[in-house]
């Protein structure tokens, strides 16, 4: 059992979009998550005691990183809340936390995300995972670890192709052969490290935003898609249409040192706006 200091929403930040490897299981002890992260593999639920878990190739460390547990929310939180906007999304979504993951899963994943809904991301990654991953097993739940550069540099590109990556295989191809030093990137700078990133075939700067935010621990990143930027559009611009490079330089220039939080409060508040409104239609 894991301690909370501070609030947490394991299921807010595991639902709001960052991170794409987890299961939900009923079980006859009640609700649980399975977490696929790097080689890890984390059987977590929250109780009032706090954060009840179990684990393979993951201690109690690993599992405070992973879920950024460490972080002085109260403090992050209260320099974001800007203005009622903010205030309301974290409101609604309180406990919500920016996650530390393994920065090769988070950076094919999130290759994988281009002009990809989260559901064909899902499966992509799935599907990576199913064929070369390293099995794992925790509790009866069965499943693959994420695979390594090393696991997917056997792949041909039609191999990539027929686990649904579609124009991606070429990018994912490329990158085994040359993945990045991820502990370089991480001692850089965040203007550095997202420059970096950019210079990957198939990583554009939206990309290079998340790889950098929920990776590489740089908290000024603000990734900015189709729902941060209607988010910043309604909320801040009157409706007015803005680029998307703009909506993401206001981001991050209105929010400060932790735009990484606010963009993600967002996102998920925006995108759950919508999913509400289409079910009641």
């Amino acid at each position: 059992m894991i301690s909370l200091n501070g609030p947490f929403s394991l299921e807010h930040t595991l639902l709001c979009g960052q991170f794409f490897r987890f299961r939900r299981e009923a079980r006859a002890d009640g609700n649980w998550f399975f977490v696929m992260n790097g080689p890890a593999l984390i059987k977590a639920r929250q109780t009032q005691e706090g954060l009840e878990y179990d684990a393979v190739n993951a201690g109690e460390h690993d599992i405070r990183r992973l879920f950024g547990l460490d972080h002085d929310l109260p403090s992050i939180l209260s320099s974001i809340q800007k203005d009622d906007h903010m205030r309301e999304a974290v409101s609604k979504y309180a406990g919500l936390r920016v996650m530390r993951q393994d920065p090769w899963q988070c950076l094919v994943s999130f290759m994988c995300s281009s002009n990809a809904n989260i559901p064909q991301i899902n499966r992509m990654t799935t599907n990576l995972a199913a064929r070369w991953g390293t099995p794992l097993e925790l509790d009866g739940f069965s499943t693959k670890a994420f695979p390594t550069p090393e696991q997917l540099r056997g792949a041909s590109l039609q191999d990539l192709l027929s686990c649904g990556l579609g124009f991606r295989a070429k990018f994912v191809h490329e990158l085994c052969s040359n993945q990045p030093d991820f502990d370089e990137l991480r001692r850089m700078s965040y203007a550095d490290a997202h420059e970096k990133l950019m210079e990957i075939d198939g990583v554009a700067e939206k990309i290079a935003d998340c790889v950098s935010l929920f990776a590489l621990e740089k908290m000024e990143a603000f990734p900015t898609d189709v729902w941060v930027e209607r988010a910043v559009r309604e909320l801040y611009f009157n409706g007015e249409n803005v680029s998307t490079r703009k909506a993401r330089e206001f981001g991050r220039q209105y929010f400060g040192e932790h735009a990484g939080y606010a963009q993600e409060y967002l996102y998920y508040w925006r995108r759950m706006k919508d999913v509400k409104q289409a079910k009641q239609v």
